[in-house]
C-alpha cells in the first residue's frame, strides 16, 4: 500500500503531497498522524489518502511511525484542505500553522498550570435584565451577534451560558493574549484549557489532546486556538469580534478567525456567537435578524455641537461645555479622561503662505510634530522641526490638527496647577496624582480594565469626527465604533460621556438607531461592489528585480481578466514589492483560486484583504 501524506511543515503552495510506502502490518487511514523521513529528517505528517497500488519503478521510503494519540476526523481534514485552497496556500503550510506535533520521546512534559485564581464577576442590578435576555436568545438560536459594551459583560455572558449549558463543549476566541488572560481569570471555576501561542509546542500538544478527549471542555485562546479544529465542539464565542487582531495580515497563512469559524461552524452544525461593542457591518449581514442582540446602555451621553460651542470656547478643540464640566469635576475631586487619537503635538505642519505640507524626504508621508522633532508615521524617520517652508522659504508654518501633547498644553493653560499626563504607545508612565489623562485609543488596548473600579468621572471624546476624514468606504462605521467603545468605558467606570463633533445629527441618529447606519453602509458597499458583496484580493510580487516583477504581474492580470469578470487595479509600489488588487465576484472565486494556487512563493497573496 502507498500513503499520500501532507508533511506538517512549511511548503511552497505548489507542493501538494508526498507518497510513502506503508509497512506490512501497519494500520493507517486518512487523517492519521505519522512520522516520515523528508529530506533526511524525521517529519510528522497527516495521511491524505491510502492507495492500494504497488510501487512502480521508484522505491519509496517507508512510514516509520504512527501516532495513535491524534487522528484528524474527516470533517477536520477536509476543512484544512478547503482552508488551504481558500487562502492559496499548501495544505502542509496550513497544518504547520495549526497543529502542534508530538514531543520527542526523551523530552520532559512541562507541568501545565494555568496559575489563575478565580475572580468573581459582579454586575449592577439594572444590567441583569440585559444579561438574562441575551442568554435566553443564545440558548434558543444557533447564530447570534450581540452588541456588548466591554470585556467584563462579554465574560459574564460566557459564564452565564456555560453555567446554563454545562454539558456543551465550548471554544472562546479572544483577539489578544491580554483579553484571553482576563477571560481565564474570571472563568477559572470552569477549569478552562488555555492556548494563546505563548506556550511551547509540547504544552500545546497536550492541551489540544486534553480538549479533544473531553466531552464538555472549555477552551480559551487567541487566533492560534481557532485553528485547532475539533468537530465535537458545540459552541464558539468570538470576543471583540470587530478587533483587527482576529486577522493575521502580516504572515502566511493570512487567515481571518471570523471567516474561518463561520465556515467551520456551518460544516459541523455548531453554535456561533459574536460579541463586540460595535459589530462590523460585514459580520452583521451574515446573522439573522432574530440573532442581532444588544446590551442596554445606561451611560449619560452628551453630544456637543462644536460649530456652536467654538464661538464661546477658550480653544478651538475644547467646547465651552466640556471646559466647564472639566472644571466642575476638578473642583469635586473627580478625574477626567480626554480621548484624542493623535499622538504628538499635532498631526503635522503646513505653510500658511503656499499651503505646502511638511513631508518625509524618504517616503513623502506627512510628518507628525512632537515636542522637539518631526517624526514620519510611515517609515519612522525623524528630523528637526523646520523654521521655514521648503517651497517658498517663508516662516508662516502652523500646526495642523492638535495631538495629545498639544492638547495637554491647552489644558495646562486652562487649568494651571492641575497634574495632567498623556498616555499613548510612546508614553505609558503615569503619576499617581494625575487628575487629567489625555490618551489615544492605546488606552483601550493596554490600560482599560472593566473588571476594576476606577474613579474617572468624565470621559471627553475630543474629536469624534476624525475617523470620518480617513480613507475608505467604512468611515461612518469606524466613527460609530470608536464612540461605542468609549461609551463602553464610560459604562464600566459609571462616568459621564461627552462627544465633541461638528456632525451632531449623525451621531444622535446612529446612537439612537444603529440599524440606519448599517443599512446605509451596506447600500454603499453594494453600490461600489465591496465586501461582503465581492472578495478583494491583494497580490504582491516580491521579486528583487522590479522589471521582472512588473512583467509577471502584468501577465497574471491578463490571465485573470481573460478568465473572469474581475477588476484588476493598476500596479503599485509597496515596501514588500509590486502589488495589484483584484476585486472578484464571489461566484468566480474558485476560478481565481485555481490560478493563485499554482503561483510560486514569491507572490504574497491575501485572499481576504478587507476582512
Amino acid at each position: 500500500m502507498i500513503a499520500e501524506v501532507y508533511p506538517i511543515k512549511r511548503m511552497p503552495r505548489t507542493m501538494k503531497f508526498f507518497d510513502y510506502r506503508v509497512p506490512e502490518g501497519m494500520k493507517i487511514s486518512r487523517g492519521c498522524l505519522v512520522n516520515v523521513t523528508l529530506r533526511g529528517k524525521p517529519t510528522w505528517a497527516i495521511v491524505r489518502k491510502i492507495k492500494l497500488k504497488p510501487e512502480r519503478g521508484i522505491r519509496l521510503k517507508e512510514i516509520t511511525e504512527v501516532q495513535n494519540d491524534l487522528q484528524l476526523r474527516e470533517e477536520e481534514l477536509s476543512f484544512f484542505e478547503w482552508l488551504a485552497f481558500d487562502l492559496a496556500q499548501s495544505v502542509s503550510s496550513i497544518l504547520h500553522s495549526a497543529l502542534p506535533t508530538p514531543p520527542k520521546r526523551d523530552s520532559k512534559t512541562e507541568k501545565l498550570i494555568e496559575g489563575q485564581v478565580h475572580d468573581p464577576i459582579t454586575l449592577p442590578k439594572n444590567e441583569i435584565p440585559s444579561l438574562t435576555r441575551i442568554i435566553r436568545s443564545l440558548r434558543s438560536q444557533r447564530e447570534c451577534i450581540a452588541q456588548v459594551p466591554d470585556l467584563k459583560r462579554m465574560t459574564t455572558i460566557v459564564a452565564a451560558y456555560r453555567a446554563s449549558e454545562p454539558e456543551e463543549k465550548i471554544v472562546v476566541i479572544a483577539p489578544t493574549v491580554h483579553q484571553a488572560r482576563e477571560l481565564t481569570k474570571h472563568l477559572n471555576d470552569f477549569s478552562p484549557i488555555v492556548i494563546t501561542g505563548e506556550e511551547t509546542n509540547n504544552s500545546r500538544y497536550k492541551k489540544y489532546l486534553d480538549f479533544r478527549s473531553s466531552t464538555d471542555g472549555l477552551l480559551i485562546g487567541t487566533k492560534v486556538a481557532s485553528m485547532l479544529l475539533d468537530q465535537s465542539v458545540t459552541t464558539f464565542f468570538v470576543i471583540s469580534s470587530s478587533d483587527k487582531s482576529h486577522k493575521q495580515p502580516d504572515r502566511n497563512p493570512r487567515f481571518d478567525v471570523r471567516s474561518l469559524l463561520w465556515k467551520f461552524h456551518n460544516q459541523i452544525q455548531a453554535n456561533l456567537f459574536f460579541l463586540d461593542p460595535a459589530p462590523r457591518v460585514i459580520d452583521l449581514v451574515r446573522f439573522p435578524e432574530s440573532g442581532k442582540l444588544s446590551w442596554d446602555m445606561s451611560v449619560q451621553t452628551d453630544i456637543v455641537d462644536m460649530r456652536i460651542e467654538r464661538q464661546g470656547s477658550s480653544h478651538f478643540f475644547l467646547s465651552y461645555r466640556a471646559e466647564n464640566e472639566i472644571r466642575n469635576q476638578l473642583e469635586s475631586d473627580g478625574n477626567i479622561l480626554c480621548v484624542l487619537n493623535r499622538k504628538g503635538v499635532s498631526a503635522g505642519m503646513i505653510c500658511q503662505a503656499c499651503s505646502t505640507k511638511i513631508t518625509c524626504t524618504e517616503c513623502s508621508s506627512m510628518l507628525r510634530a512632537h515636542e522637539t522633532s518631526m517624526k514620519c508615521a510611515g517609515c519612522e524617520q525623524t528630523s528637526p522641526i523646520p523654521r521655514r517652508c521648503v517651497a517658498c522659504k517663508g516662516d508662516k508654518l502652523v500646526h495642523v490638527a492638535v495631538g495629545i501633547d498639544g492638547f495637554k498644553k491647552v489644558l495646562s493653560e486652562l487649568f494651571p496647577g492641575t497634574v495632567i499626563e498623556t498616555y499613548s504607545k510612546d508614553s505609558t508612565r503615569e503619576k499617581q496624582d494625575s487628575r487629567i489623562i489625555v490618551t489615544t485609543n492605546f488606552y483601550l488596548e493596554q490600560k482599560f480594565n472593566p473588571f476594576k473600579t476606577n474613579n474617572t468621572e468624565l470621559i471627553v471624546l475630543v474629536d469624534a469626527d476624525s475617523p470620518l476624514f480617513s480613507q475608505g468606504l467604512d468611515t461612518k462605521e469606524r466613527a460609530f465604533g470608536n464612540v461605542q467603545k468609549w461609551r463602553g468605558v464610560a459604562q464600566a467606570y459609571r462616568s459621564k460621556f461627552m462627544i465633541q463633533t461638528s456632525n451632531p445629527t449623525l451621531f444622535s441618529k446612529i446612537l439612537s438607531d444603529p440599524t440606519t447606519l448599517y443599512d446605509s453602509e451596506l447600500s454603499v458597499r453594494e453600490r461600489y461592489q465591496m465586501p461582503p458583496f465581492t472578495r478583494v484580493i491583494s497580490i504582491v510580487n516580491k521579486d528583487s528585480e522590479q522589471r521582472k516583477a512588473e512583467l509577471e504581474l502584468h501577465t497574471l492580470s491578463q490571465s485573470i481578466l481573460s478568465q473572469t469578470q474581475s477588476k484588476v487595479s493598476q500596479q503599485k509600489q509597496t515596501q514588500s514589492g509590486i502589488s495589484i488588487r483584484v476585486q472578484a465576484n464571489i461566484d468566480e472565486m474558485d476560478k481565481l483560486l485555481e490560478i493563485f494556487t499554482e503561483l510560486p512563493d514569491r507572490y504574497i497573496i491575501d485572499t481576504h484583504r478587507y476582512l
